[in-house]
């Protein structure tokens, strides 16, 4: 999916495989669905940036702010939660997002509280639909007085909550266009029609997606997890996102995943949100290895 950010105009809407839409009854319906808009999935490291942009919002911590992130196994007395494949001790704020560190982002979460994280993923978009006119879901966004702990540390990272990407790709553009809320269209409709129903709200300031941005861009340009999205000369924000699919059985996690990438171009001065999803890839699992690509060749073509 991208959009544009000053417009909130969806230009480009892909998915594979492909299939004859003159025929579309020889096809399968898991092949024809139009998933990025249909699939509800729980989205992973992607949506940490939106969880840290809540909790510098309400100043819950700053970019500098250093976290103990357990040497890489946190074990609660609920749950163990674990970065995946790294033992970090103390990072920033803005480390936490650039090496997307599941424990440091679950420690804010618990210092946000689920009222106050509920209420940012609310008006980004999350648990309702787009309302571009054609069938999506609303993915699912419990009422934070059914949360529990572990859902308020997992939903932190992405985990125990349901969206479309869709749904991201709206939450990344508010971020980029500095915090305020703008629909999404996917139909040029006129001018007026569109202000009509397009009352913009701010839903963070202009300094804490500057402050975002500045940590997706570390993610990418620095020593983090999409050196792959690089692009030379260009100012690249984005993030990696590797999650565990729910067992259909509805007994915790199957080992199939969920690689996507989601990002801005130029990080700077954010023209265009790119944001790629790649379901149950069969060589890796990881974000930045396989989806962070994907973003890097549409994005320099954009």
């Amino acid at each position: 999916l991208v959009s544009e950010v000053e417009s909130a105009e969806i230009l480009a809407w892909a998915q594979y495989p492909f299939f004859n839409p003159n025929s579309y009854r020889q096809t399968s319906s898991s092949v024809y669905r139009n998933r990025l808009a249909g699939d509800s999935l729980e989205p992973g490291s992607t949506f940490k940036p939106l969880v840290m942009a809540a909790a510098l919002e309400e100043k819950v911590v700053t970019p500098r702010t250093r976290i103990y992130c357990e040497k890489g196994t946190w074990r609660t007395k609920y749950v163990a939660i674990r970065d995946d494949t790294h033992s970090y001790e103390h990072l920033t704020c803005t480390e936490i997002i650039s090496k997307s560190s599941n424990i440091g982002t679950a420690k804010i979460g618990l210092e946000l509280g689920a009222e106050k994280m509920h209420s940012y993923l609310s008006r980004l978009g999350f648990g309702r639909r787009t309302g571009i006119g054609i069938h999506e879901s609303r993915g699912i966004l419990r009422r934070p007085r059914t949360w529990s702990e572990v859902d308020l540390m997992s939903t932190s990272f992405g985990q125990s909550v349901s969206v479309t990407g869709l749904q991201m790709l709206q939450a990344y553009t508010i971020l980029a266009h500095g915090g305020e809320f703008r629909p999404l269209r996917l139909v040029l409709d006129n001018a007026g029609e569109h202000s009509a129903h397009s009352a913009e709200q701010r839903i963070f300031s202009r300094k804490t997606t500057r402050d975002v941005l500045k940590m997706m861009e570390e993610t990418v340009d620095g020593d983090g997890t999409g050196k792959r999205a690089r692009i030379p000369g260009l100012r690249v924000a984005g993030k990696t996102g590797t999650a565990q699919k729910a067992d259909p059985s509805g007994k915790g996690y199957s080992r199939k995943r969920l690689a996507s990438f989601g990002g801005m171009v130029p990080a700077d001065k954010p023209r265009y949100v790119i944001y790629v999803m790649l379901d149950e890839p069969t060589t890796t699992g990881y974000g930045g290895a396989i989806a962070a690509p994907v973003f890097q060749k549409v994005a320099t073509r954009a």
